[in-house]
């Protein structure tokens, strides 16, 4: 996710094509005579089922400075002797630091966000809620225009990485986790103040960016399948959509979650389902994590749409980067020498987590990108 949306930062639309994203009231003829009439109509396709995007377009800021002692200083005003520790960067290239007063430990997140200023309060008041709610770490200062945040430090036991066992070794964490997510999406204080962060709606603006070429015919025809699958319907409400082990903590008693950047309203199982496929649970497996979330047997309706949502949440996680990686096409469809092989997802987390496959390198990433879209043909 990191690295798709960072290549996704570097894509230059052109004015023509963010328009026509940006139209809402179109009916079918006027989507195709306004790409007839653009520049755009060479290397853009149709999705007949789709005549408006409910979810924002990603907007990316620039690369951020580090924060300086006078940042530090207005942070935490009332409080001396502090020592600051760099302990990495998160998504679109947040910076992340360890402060430690006299009294206790805390966080401080710098971002530009990944959907503009909106987007960041939007992100900063989930996370301040959520913080309330005993769900995410406590906010002690937060600063949406700058795009700064500082919460209570928790003491992380999970191991980096997205590895399945990383979360199947702790006892009853998928029964922990459900409940957990439970919460967030029972949560109503945001009600009528944040707007929709809808995958699919993702996926198609994707599949209208790739190049008709870019794809095998196999693997249009699975994306073609994923674009006309309908969104279940029903009530949204308020979803993490990044729900993995990398966004989790665990500090030996419980869990937390953190990262609220893709938070929005979307549908319940849209959750279950994604951190299902982390997960790298089989279709069955899959089905118990839902029985756990609705403490009770799934219906037969409810179960296609998890299904339908599994397929959405694999092309989700596929297509970010690949409009940006058909722009360099001929450097990533050329297999390198001594590339790992894998055969199923987890052997493609380990290739990930031990640093043989990178998301950094464009050959890399296509292949992963890929290997998700395939996976959705499971579902």
């Amino acid at each position: 996710m990191q690295s798709a949306l960072r290549t996704i930062s570097f894509v230059k639309y052109h004015d023509t094509r963010v328009a026509y994203f940006q139209m809402t009231n179109m009916d079918t003829l006027a989507m195709i005579q306004a790409v007839e009439q653009s520049d755009i109509k060479g290397d853009m396709r149709i999705c007949m089922n789709n005549k408006k995007f409910k979810s924002p377009p990603f907007e990316i800021g620039s690369p951020l400075e580090n924060l300086g002692e006078k940042d530090f200083e207005e942070i935490f005003p009332n409080k001396k002797e502090l020592k600051i520790e760099a302990v990495g960067g998160g998504l679109s290239g947040a910076k992340i630091y360890k402060v430690i007063t006299t009294e206790k430990e805390f966080l401080v997140r710098y971002s530009s966000g990944i959907f503009g200023s909106k987007g960041i309060l939007q992100e900063f008041a989930i996370q301040k809620q959520m913080g309330f709610n005993g769900i995410s770490p406590e906010i002690y200062y937060s600063n949406p225009e700058r795009g700064i945040v500082a919460m209570d430090y928790v003491h992380n036991e999970l191991a980096a990485g997205r590895d399945p066992n990383i979360i199947n070794k702790i006892p009853n964490a998928y029964e922990s986790l459900m409940k957990l997510i439970r919460e967030v999406h029972d949560t109503q204080e945001l009600d009528g103040q944040i707007i929709e962060r809808i995958a699919l709606d993702y996926v198609k603006r994707s599949y209208h960016e790739l190049p008709n070429d870019f794809l095998s015919k196999e693997d249009s025809k699975l994306l073609d399948r994923v674009v006309n699958t309908p969104w279940p319907a029903g009530k949204h409400v308020l979803t993490h959509n990044d729900f993995r082990s990398e966004n989790l903590l665990y500090d030996g008693s419980r869990f937390w979650f953190i990262d609220w950047e893709l938070g929005g309203l979307g549908h319940p199982f849209y959750d279950v389902a994604y951190f299902a496929n982390y997960q790298t649970l089989f279709p069955k497996e899959g089905e118990e994590l839902l029985s756990l979330y609705l403490e009770r047997v799934p219906s037969d309706k409810e179960l296609e749409e998890f299904s339908q949502l599994r397929r959405i949440a694999f092309a989700f996680s596929a297509t970010l980067a690949l409009p940006g990686l058909a722009k360099i096409k001929d450097e990533v469809k050329q297999p390198r020498d001594g590339e790992p092989t894998f055969n199923n997802l987890k052997e493609l987390w380990q290739r990930i987590d031990e640093g043989s496959l990178n998301f950094d390198v464009p050959r890399d990433e296509y292949r992963i990108s890929l290997f998700l879209l395939r996976a959705s043909a499971d579902y």
